[in-house]
């Protein structure tokens, strides 16, 4: 019985991982595209204060 119960603890511990790592993934190709932009702004010279806020933007909403 109690091998039951643990395996079937392993198991739902192995959902959650998995569940975390999707969501950590997705978060992660977000910031990767959120860097990639700041990065192309600078190279081109169109940083303004005005994009600058939007990143933030970006960036704060992507953290929550």
């Amino acid at each position: 019985m109690l091998e039951i119960i643990l395996s079937m603890a392993t198991m739902v511990l192995a959902v959650q991982v998995l569940i975390l790592q999707n969501h950590y993934t997705n978060k992660l190709s977000e910031l990767t595209i959120l860097l990639n932009t700041v990065l192309d702004l600078v190279d081109s010279g169109k940083l303004n204060p005005d994009h600058l806020d939007r990143l933030r933007l970006k960036i704060f909403n992507s953290s929550q």
